[in-house]
């Protein structure tokens, strides 16, 4: 009976050197896929660069990646090792293509890791240089490389080692929102469909390796068969089609430029044109997003150049916002007729009253890293000349749009009259009459409560002029600048942002709009730069980070009239935002003590919100909130950050998919054979011997003879074998009542016999997940 019962263990274990590596089926077939899956996601990125150079670099990035982990996981390094050796292996192959002085022409050395981040620098200097198409250059190939790279790490670990193809399939999906977000017409289709083909690749790779494990596939021929050779696949198109819904519904609204640049739509309005009810001949615009960027970016990149005779040049207008519908603020739509298409001889409509005057100026501009649909223009301007392409004006706003050209590299001359009113033509501006209020109707949709606040801040102004000084004066001398907030525009994020006192110029541009129109004060938001830098007698340079947002109030007699709510200083890229004289030559009203009013908490009673808005802000000034949005390495510690928390989610991974794996195994509904997986995947967790070649009789009472099992933990040990033998092999299966308490019961009273390292690396790698 002993003899009987020693004897597969004597002679069933092959030699060590066998059972150290994975069979060479369950590794290959699983890399080779997360290497083409990688490469084919990459090619979403090809428009981004104007030539396909930078694509040698990356490729042979993937295939080392790939090579290396494939070796690794065939070795049965420890899973944490597996990662650790494919960045190794990465940045050697970057050091090898794109530095020179390495030992054996690959060691990533401390000089040459050195060497290598310069030539990241440079590449990450010109990505911010040049729009899309990029030119090639080292540079540019390294910083492609080496995030294609951690790409196909992730995806290498998460398919091969973890064999979870679904989530693999977001690290790919990660690679297409790049050129989704940085394109101005969005990614191209195919851009999406190579990302979708990668990650079927993933699924039925994954799909096969599971089919193959238990061997050769039968089929069954004649009348009633219902097997076939897709079969295997039912769970991977369930998975991918939960997915993809996801992706559908949640894809467009976390990336904005999907909705319409994917889909084909371009436009706002509805017209009579074919198919989806959106004229074609239309063109629409929410730039707020790219906005955003910009000046997250706090870029010193030239976007365009402009020479001119006037001493003092405004603000450049690119798009107006006119239509606010509760939710976000967005242009007009855009309708080009053979009346506005923009020639030579053509006079622009201008938005400024008779009383105005003005001198006239020339503008000549230059774009090199400005490519858009709008043109930048002076605000008046009263003709625009050698503008390449076909353009029109909207004759309500003044916007310089097209449907097919951009200012790529171009050059125009544009003629403007300086009208700049005075403190006396405002004061004098009456009142709006009652056919006047039409266009102050967005403000039936503010809330109530920031009503009340516009009409406590501006309750000293006896004309309108004086409100929309007293408005801009608030937010200036009470709120800070910061560009922490998000782009979100709808009543609740105004609500905050009146809340907080913090923000950049967007929410201060929408918030005096808003309030102003509470007023009666026709309001519009103007998206567009500021000034920019003088550089000589009459040339200046406008950078990405003069990207700017203010508010336009409409004054009988006058026009449209900028204010300058945003305080911005130097230090947060905002050296070139100005206050318009005269917005501050007008001394506000006072009280009978000399002091200039201050709007308490008390004076707006009836709503807990109303005094949170009304509440001062000590010690507030113009000085930008967060130090860190303007610091040199501010980016380098999200960076750091971000690569942190990464690192700890999927270090998470292995132990939340052991855990889940046990929580089925042991509920209520699991089968006899998922708390007998539970028992044999603990006990190799742990390093403890097991031998499938033992019957389940044989291999609990091994356990308990090697790990000491006594009274209830062994009678429970014992339990599980007989119980999961009688399931086997009796005519009626027996129930499963109590089994899972006592595979619990022997996997704590195992748990206790090893010390506390052996328990942490069970938790955290558990040998259990590696398949093979």
């Amino acid at each position: 009976m002993t003899a009987t019962r020693i004897a597969p263990s004597t002679s069933a274990p092959p030699p060590t050197t066998a059972t150290n590596r994975v069979s060479t089926s369950g590794v290959l077939g699983p890399a080779i896929a997360s290497g083409v899956a990688v490469v084919l996601a990459s090619l979403a990125l090809g428009p981004l660069f104007d030539s396909g150079s930078w694509f040698g670099a990356t490729l042979l990035t993937v295939l080392v990646v790939v090579v290396v982990g494939g070796v690794a996981t065939w070795a049965r390094l420890p899973l944490f090792l597996v990662p650790i050796a494919q960045v190794v292996a990465l940045f050697s192959i970057l050091v090898a293509r794109f530095t020179s002085d390495a030992p054996l022409g690959f060691v990533p050395t401390i000089d040459a890791m050195t060497e290598l981040r310069a030539v990241l620098s440079t590449g990450m200097g010109e990505v911010d240089r040049f729009a899309p198409p990029v030119p090639y250059s080292p540079g540019v190939s390294a910083v492609t490389a080496i995030g294609i790279g951690c790409v196909a790490i992730v995806v290498f670990v998460l398919q091969v080692n973890l064999r979870m193809p679904v989530v693999a399939g977001l690290a790919l999906m990660a690679v297409y929102v790049v050129p989704a977000l940085v394109l101005a017409d969005g990614a191209p289709w195919w851009s999406f469909a190579a990302v979708a083909v990668a990650w079927m690749v993933l699924l039925i790779s994954d799909e096969r390796v599971g089919l193959a494990s238990w061997g050769r596939v039968l089929r069954r021929s004649g009348r009633g068969g219902d097997y076939s050779a897709m079969s295997g696949l039912s769970s991977a198109a369930l998975r991918l089609g939960a997915v993809a819904i996801l992706a559908a519904i949640a894809l467009p609204i976390l990336v904005p430029s999907l909705a319409d640049d994917v889909l084909g739509r371009h436009g706002t309005g509805v017209g009579d044109g074919p198919g989806t009810g959106v004229d074609p001949g239309q063109s629409g615009l929410d730039p707020f997003v790219s906005l955003k960027r910009d000046l997250l970016k706090l870029s010193d990149t030239t976007m365009f150049r402009y020479t001119t005779d006037n001493p003092d040049p405004g603000y450049l207008r690119v798009v107006v916002l006119t239509q606010y519908s509760g939710e976000r603020w967005s242009a007009p739509t855009f309708v080009p007729t053979s009346q506005n298409r923009i020639t030579d001889d053509l006079t622009l409509p201008v938005d400024f009253g008779n009383d105005t005057g003005g001198v006239s100026s020339l503008y000549s501009f230059t774009s090199t890293a400005f490519k858009d649909s709008h043109v930048p223009v002076p605000a008046h301007a009263t003709r625009i000349k050698s503008l390449p392409g076909d353009w029109y004006v909207d004759e309500t706003t003044g916007t310089i749009f097209s449907l097919d050209s951009d200012t790529g590299n171009a050059t125009w001359q544009v003629q403007a009259l300086d009208a700049k009113p005075t403190p006396t033509q405002l004061q004098a501006s009456p009142s709006l009459s009652g056919a006047d209020t039409e266009s102050v109707r967005n403000a039936s949709t503010l809330p109530p409560d920031v009503a009340a606040l516009a009409a406590q801040v501006s309750a000293q102004g006896s004309t309108p002029y004086e409100q929309a000084v007293l408005l801009e004066q608030y937010f200036r001398k009470s709120f800070r600048y910061s560009t922490a907030a998000g782009t979100d525009q709808s009543s609740s994020a105004l609500e905050s942002f009146l809340r907080d006192k913090s923000g950049y110029c967007q929410q201060f541009a929408a918030a005096m709009a808003l309030m102003a129109q509470s007023l009666g004060i026709p309001a519009r938001v103007v998206v567009g730069y500021t000034q920019g830098t003088k550089e000589g007698p009459t040339s200046w340079v406008v950078q990405g980070k003069d990207a700017h947002a203010w508010p336009e109030l409409f004054f009988k007699n006058v026009g449209w009239v900028p204010f300058e709510p945003t305080p911005r200083t130097a230090a947060d890229g905002g050296g070139t935002v100005q206050v318009p004289d005269y917005s501050i030559a007008l001394p506000t009203p006072t009280s009978p003590g000399g002091r200039t009013p201050v709007p308490s908490a008390s004076a707006v009673s009836g709503s807990k919100l109303r005094g949170r808005l009304l509440e001062d802000s000590p010690g507030a000034t113009s000085v930008d909130g967060p130090a860190a949005d303007a610091a040199p390495d501010a980016w380098r510690v999200r960076l750091l950050l971000a690569l942190l928390v990464v690192g700890v989610v999927l270090a998470a991974v292995p132990a939340v998919v052991r855990w889940l794996r046990r929580r089925r195994r042991l509920s209520a509904t699991a089968s006899a054979e998922d708390a007998w997986e539970e028992l044999h995947d603990t006990a190799r967790d742990l390093g403890i011997d097991w031998s499938d070649a033992r019957t389940p009789r044989q291999a609990v009472a091994r356990v308990i003879e090697r790990e000491h099992l006594t009274g209830t933990d062994a009678d429970a040990a014992t339990r599980v074998g007989r119980l999961i033998e009688r399931s086997r092999y009796a005519p009626v299966p027996p129930t499963t009542e109590g089994l899972a308490d006592d595979v619990s019961t022997v996997r704590t009273a195992l748990l206790t016999r090893v010390d506390r390292s052996t328990r942490v690396r069970a938790a955290l790698l558990p040998p259990s997940l590696r398949r093979g």
